[in-house]
């Protein structure tokens, strides 16, 4: 695409956005931390998730690297007539299609990396080295992918496949790391890293959370561990 025509069809988008049945079914959504979006969230309708924040856009398509999207402002909910809950319905149902979850163990995604980078020999030199502790939560794109937390069953199937409860570890607003539950394993600790991490190897606008979570299948719910 020319960059005329991607101009153009920016514009055409930024019309369109304004007519709720052209969007309807291309409102998705995204969890943001809540703290350090406060005054965004004074301008964008929204919705509690633990200590996190969610909020809406409207999908336009994938790009090459990346996707194009619009904010949904309180503006175009009021233009529109609708309310809060019903873009939560209406991303509820698109999320999970226009940008499906996808689940890999650490070891698989470094394994993938390697492929990629035609490193054979460090494969095959390392390839026990890294166990799948943790698994990697994200969507088809690793854009906006720690959304999949919400998505209808999606963290009930993955518990159910390992057979036990999940600790989450928000790595960013792309993704999350899911560990086995163990009771031995210490909360704090994970909390500590997760927020080292965060100051060290995170930008301030994908940050997502300082929190671990955790996932009980019993409730099939998710919640801060303490």
């Amino acid at each position: 695409m020319t960059f005329e025509a991607y101009v153009n069809k920016i514009k055409r988008d930024a019309e369109t956005v304004w007519d709720y049945e052209k969007v309807r079914d291309k409102i998705i959504f995204k969890l943001i931390n809540t703290e350090n979006n406060r005054e965004l969230l004074k301008r964008v309708p929204s919705r509690s998730f633990c200590d996190l924040s969610i909020v809406f856009m409207v999908h336009f398509g994938d790009r090459e690297k990346g996707i194009c999207t619009a904010m949904i402002l309180n503006e175009h909910m009021a233009f529109w007539s609708v309310t809060a809950d019903d873009l939560y319905d209406a991303a509820m149902k698109n999320t999970p299609r226009l940008l499906p979850d996808t689940f890999t163990g650490v070891d698989e995604m470094i394994r993938i990396i390697f492929l990629q980078e035609e490193c054979d020999d460090i494969i095959e030199k390392d390839a026990e080295v890294v166990p799948s502790l943790f698994y990697v939560l994200t969507n088809r794109l690793g854009i906006f992918g720690a959304t999949c937390l919400l998505y209808p069953g999606a963290v009930k199937k993955y518990a159910n496949e390992l057979n036990c409860d999940l600790l989450i570890l928000p790595s960013s607003v792309h993704e999350t790391l899911l560990l086995p539950y163990d009771k031995d394993l210490n909360v704090d600790e994970l909390r500590e890293m997760v927020q080292n991490v965060n100051r060290s190897e995170v930008a301030l606008e994908d940050r997502l959370s300082g929190q671990v979570y955790i996932y009980q299948r019993s409730e099939d719910r998710i919640s801060i561990a303490e």
